[in-house]
């Protein structure tokens, strides 16, 4: 097993301890998070981040996770009779490969990140700003007229703000 903490570059923005921690999937997918200055931790200043990008898998690995872990149906099995379906049709098996990249691409993780604390003008409040971010890469890329593909998609979803009284 690799030692992933040697490996991570991520550090506090000033002189500080931060603690860098790996954690690893059954599947064998390490995890590296940075908690930012813990001596922050006191004064309720929270900084959370992956280090690096995680890669979770296929979208039919990620239904039967869905499935076994929160007893979602596993809806695998449709999914086959459909990509049957759509291949043996003349009018959808152009969509075939484009539904096949889909269904096989992998998802990835980019940015987790959590930031929380005091704010500076009214100590009361708390601002807070968190950052999630995830892609999908087709696999393989989707290929349009043999003139461009189209490899990957992605979605990121911020929010910051203030809370308290």
């Amino acid at each position: 097993m690799s030692n992933y903490l040697a490996t991570t570059t991520a550090s506090p923005d000033t002189p500080g301890v931060s603690i860098a921690a790996t954690f690893t999937f059954k599947n064998g997918t390490p995890i590296t998070v940075n908690s930012g200055d813990i001596a922050q931790l006191k004064a309720g200043i929270v900084n959370f981040s992956i280090t690096e990008p995680v890669v979770l898998g296929s979208v039919s690995d990620f239904i039967q996770w869905l499935s076994d872990k929160f007893g979602f149906p596993d809806i695998n099995e449709d999914v086959n009779d459909l990509k049957t379906q759509v291949q043996s049709n003349p009018l959808l098996s152009s969509l075939y490969n484009g539904f096949l990249s889909f269904y096989e691409g992998i998802i990835t993780i980019t940015v987790l990140s959590i930031n929380r604390s005091k704010n500076a003008a009214d100590p009361t409040k708390t601002d807070y700003k968190y950052q999630f971010a995830i892609t999908l890469d087709m696999n393989p890329p989707i290929n349009f007229f043999d003139v461009i593909q189209f490899d990957s998609i992605g979605i990121s979803v911020n929010k910051s703000g203030q809370s308290g009284s």
